[in-house]
């Protein structure tokens, strides 16, 4: 009778660095993955490797824009919601509709002096649109402008000052708080879009 050995060391796992052309395609493939004696050796799918590096690349370029907690958020809403299928140009309409009806509701505005008055309270439910919409879409300063009658400068100017006001929200306690709630909002409205 033949007695099997086990031993408690991890399986060791060796393979070739994984090269990619500028077009993005593979062009090496990894080695035979090796292990303990009782686990068979297999190879993995190079269309599995390139979907999950091509998967962790783009994770990684969302959770550099807009942060991990905000990314979590995001896949736990693509989760849990039903999608819509539209174009990403009424998907930009809807987003800045949305976001500038939330922004209404938590800042306590009204909606006809919305885009032009100067009161504080209006001017930071602006700021924080603009920073959301750049934020959460790839379009320019120049398109956001259009959809609140403003130049890009101010809309760039916004989101710098908004920048700064959320670097430091112990100063910025209010607006911070409101940011919060309405970036909260948006993302499970976007996860739905999505």
């Amino acid at each position: 009778m033949k007695t099997v050995e086990h031993t408690t060391e991890a399986p060791v796992i060796t393979e070739k660095p994984i090269v990619y052309d500028k077009n993005e395609q593979m062009l090496d493939m990894p080695v035979k993955l090796t292990s303990t004696s009782d686990q068979p050796e297999t190879t993995p799918k190079v269309s599995n490797i390139f979907d999950y590096t091509k998967l962790q690349q783009k994770l990684d370029w969302v959770i550099g824009k807009i942060g991990l907690c905000r990314t979590i958020k995001l896949i736990e809403g693509f989760i849990s919601n039903t999608s819509l299928g539209i174009n990403d140009s009424e998907k930009f309409k809807l987003i800045a509709t949305y976001i500038i009806d939330q922004s209404i509701q938590i800042f306590d505005l009204k909606a006809e002096n919305f885009y032009k008055s100067k009161i504080r309270e209006y001017r930071d439910a602006r700021m924080a649109c603009y920073h959301l919409l750049k934020l959460y879409t790839d379009c320019s300063y120049a398109k956001i402008g259009e959809s609140f009658d403003q130049r890009k400068r101010n809309v760039l100017y916004y989101c710098q000052k908004c920048d700064e006001q959320l670097s430091i929200p112990q100063f910025y306690e209010v607006f911070a708080h409101r940011y919060q709630l309405l970036e909260n909002r948006t993302i499970e409205f976007i996860a739905k879009l999505s």
